[in-house]
């Protein structure tokens, strides 16, 4: 009597198990198919592939020439649509046509249009109207700019025929108030031939770029060295084309900024990436922050996203570095901060989130407060 009694137990509890542990994996399946159309739906909304339907309609299979003449923003005005199209034909040339995700500015996000190594373009997108069900912005086309010039490089300027001496023309680009100098000589004011805004890499929407001065020496019979002082007498770094005589120098970087700003930023950067992982709330990084800004806005969002956090036990940062401080004007300053984000769990090989980015500060009426970012 006993063992009919143990036997009748035993079967209701496997009973009961067999019923939990298939309702448990039930609940596991459902929350791994939200997370996967969660993830499905991020994806779809990346700029990508707006990026890919652009490229397709100008480059692809061949490349549009009278359309993407027509419909881009280019330096040419002056030329004829055959000048244009003749010059972009040869950099078609010079390999197999490939974009790439760019330097955005500010809210667009910008693809490069290459021809093997040659930049020939850029597509800019925009946030449209429109978003995911969840929120997630969507982008559409928004203009294409082609990297072409129809003027003729420098070259070397021609010897009088009674002279067998050549002479030769030296271009140099500087920011504006630095110290140029060919060989011994002090290049001055005289020898500005254009001003421009360098908009290379990426800059936030408030700011126009830097200010450059074209200088151009001529009629030199030998060319000495190109360097480049900036207004404190620091010399900056020159590159440049030694068969075209064209040179540009390089921003220079102020330790008294990074010396005043470089803990601050340090602190704000790797707080953030504490945040995103739930190891910090967000009224502990709040005060590194323009809480008037876009860029705070978004940060406040991205902590509803729990979804996302890799799940660890501990964490730390490893390999910091943080530098190139460089007054964009007045009131705004940008920087390059780098790190590993190192999770850890159990005694599983560690898991790094790669942080590199310029970040911006401009100041407000509590001080400099970082505003926007680019992650390099």
């Amino acid at each position: 009597m006993k063992k009919r009694n143990q036997k009748k137990s035993f079967s209701k509890f496997y009973l009961i198990y067999f019923a939990c542990l298939t309702a448990a994996i039930l609940a596991i399946t459902a929350s791994l198919g939200i997370v996967s159309s969660r993830l499905a739906e991020y994806e779809s909304a990346q700029p990508k592939y707006v990026a890919a339907e652009v490229f397709a309609k100008y480059f692809e299979p061949t490349v549009d020439y009278a359309t993407l003449i027509a419909d881009a923003e280019h330096r040419a005005d002056d030329a004829t649509v055959a000048e244009i199209t003749e010059v972009l034909t040869q950099a078609v040339a010079s390999g197999k046509l490939s974009y790439s995700k760019g330097s955005s500015e500010g809210d667009l996000p910008t693809f490069i249009v290459k021809a093997g190594k040659v930049k020939i373009a850029a597509i800019k997108l925009k946030p449209s109207e429109e978003t995911t069900e969840h929120g997630y912005q969507l982008y559409e086309f928004d203009s294409i700019e082609l990297f072409v010039s129809t003027e003729a490089p420098p070259e070397h300027t021609t010897p009088p025929e009674t002279d067998n001496t050549p002479t030769y023309s030296v271009t140099v680009h500087a920011p504006e108030g630095y110290f140029v100098f060919i060989g011994d000589i002090a290049l001055s004011d005289s020898h500005i031939v254009d001003y421009f805004l360098d908009k290379d890499g990426y800059l936030p929407s408030d700011v126009d770029g830097i200010s450059y001065c074209t200088y151009r020496l001529s009629g030199l019979e030998s060319v000495g060295k190109v360097t480049v002082k900036d207004e404190k007498g620091n010399y900056t770094e020159v590159t440049g084309d030694d068969e075209k005589l064209e040179y540009k120098a390089s921003i220079s970087y102020s330790d008294a900024l990074k010396t005043e700003l470089g803990d601050f930023v340090t602190e704000g950067i790797t707080g953030y990436a504490a945040y995103t992982q739930n190891d910090k709330a967000l009224s502990a990084i709040k005060k590194y922050f323009d809480v008037d800004s876009k860029l705070y806005e978004q940060i406040k969002a991205s902590g509803k996203d729990h979804w996302m956090v890799k799940d660890h036990d501990s964490y730390d940062f490893k390999d910091i570095e943080i530098g190139e401080f460089f007054a964009l004007n007045e009131t705004t300053v940008r920087c390059h901060i780098s790190f590993k984000h190192m999770l850890y769990k159990g005694n599983n090989t560690p898991r790094p989130d790669i942080i590199n980015m310029y970040v911006f500060l401009h100041k407000t009426n509590d001080g400099y407060k970082i505003y926007e970012w680019y992650n390099n």
